[in-house]
C-alpha cells in the first residue's frame, strides 16, 4: 500500500512542481526504494533498529534539511522536521532497547505517509501561486 502511496504522491511534484518540490519528491522516492530493496527478504520485527534503515533515514533527513535551508517554501521545514522525528525514533530505539516495538513501528511508518504527501501539497500550492502571481520564486535569495 505504501509503495502505491509514494508513487501517487511523487508524480504531481515531478510533473507540476517547482525545484524544491521535485528535489523532495526524488529524495523521498529514492529513500523509499532504497529502504524497500535493503529490507527485501527480511522480516522486520521493529524489536531492533535496522542499521541500513537508520542510515537511509539519516541521509534523507540531511538532504531534506539542506533543501529546507535553501528553498523558499515553508512546507520544506515541516518535511525536514518530520524526518528528524523518524531519526529521533531510531535514536530512542537504539538507546532504549525496551521501547515498545508498536510505538517504534507507528513512528517510522505513519510519518512516512505524511512525508510522502508533502511535496504533492507543495506542488499544488506552487501551481496556485503561479496562477495568482505568474511567478513563484523557488529558492531563497543568497545572502
Amino acid at each position: 500500500m505504501f509503495d502505491l502511496w509514494v508513487i501517487v504522491c511523487i508524480v504531481p511534484p515531478l510533473w507540476k512542481g517547482g525545484g524544491p518540490e521535485r528535489i523532495a519528491a526524488v529524495s523521498i522516492g529514492i529513500a523509499a526504494l532504497a529502504t524497500k530493496v535493503s529490507v527485501e527478504g527480511f522480516q522486520l520485527s521493529y524489536r531492533t533498529a535496522s542499521p541500513v534503515v537508520v542510515l537511509l533515514d539519516i541521509a534523507l533527513a540531511a538532504a531534506l534539511i539542506c533543501l529546507a535551508m535553501k528553498a523558499n517554501r515553508i512546507w520544506t521545514m515541516l518535511l525536514a522536521s518530520l524526518q528528524m522525528c523518524v531519526v529521533l525514533a531510531h535514536i530512542a530505539k537504539l538507546a532504549i532497547t525496551q521501547l515498545d516495538p508498536l510505538a517504534y513501528y507507528v513512528i517510522l511508518t505513519k510519518w512516512a505517509y505524511v512525508t510522502a504527501a508533502l511535496p504533492a501539497v507543495g506542488a499544488i500550492r506552487h501551481q496556485l501561486r503561479l496562477r495568482s502571481f505568474k511567478v513563484d520564486q523557488s529558492w531563497s535569495p543568497s545572502r
